[in-house]
């Protein structure tokens, strides 16, 4: 998608402005050099800047998957398209976190905890599977009542969490195999 290139994150941060980047464009295509590369090169953003850039970049695109209600992918094996490649620290659970809490559907988040009467616990993975995790004091909360089989009902009602977000939680870390859904 042309709205989740690197060049237009850096216009909607303020960080770049549009003739810098048409600039750095314009010389991209002409050298064959990655526009990062090339607005580092000219001094238009810092190398940090760079790296953040990236970082939230891919987080966006990953996060905006979420949101795709139905569809098809093909995995297939073999070498990159590219020799440059870029690795990133990016927790996996925070990812699945912060996607899901993205879904406004209401439809899909009720299928996904089953009904009032579905019943949760804590797996026993429960500290291996969360601690490259970032959880507040409250989802921390929801896990310790988890430490015996609780229905959504019950949850919801020792929750501090408004119910929407109990819901979005539960189905997140279900779904990372923090807890698990035993009805």
């Amino acid at each position: 998608d042309p709205e989740d290139r690197l060049g237009v994150l850096f216009l909607r941060k303020g960080l770049l402005s549009l003739e810098n980047l048409i600039n750095a464009v314009d010389v991209s295509l002409k050298t064959h050099k990655r526009l990062g590369t090339v607005l580092v090169e000219f001094e238009f953003i810092r190398p940090r800047d760079l790296v953040e850039g990236v970082i939230e970049q891919v987080k966006e695109i990953l996060l905006s998957i979420f949101n795709i209600h139905n569809g098809s992918y093909r995995f297939q094996m073999g070498p990159l398209p590219t020799q440059e490649m870029v690795t990133l620290q990016i927790s996996t659970g925070n990812v699945i976190m912060d996607g899901i809490q993205r879904i406004a559907n209401w439809q899909r988040i009720w299928k996904a905890t089953g009904g009032l009467d579905a019943t949760y616990e804590n797996t026993d993975r429960l500290e291996e599977l969360s601690k490259d995790i970032s959880m507040t004091l409250e989802q921390w909360t929801l896990l310790s009542h988890l430490d015996r089989k609780l229905t959504l009902r019950e949850i919801c009602r020792v929750s501090p969490l408004k119910d929407l977000n109990v819901c979005r939680f539960l189905w997140a870390f279900n779904l990372m195999g923090i807890i698990r859904k035993t009805t």
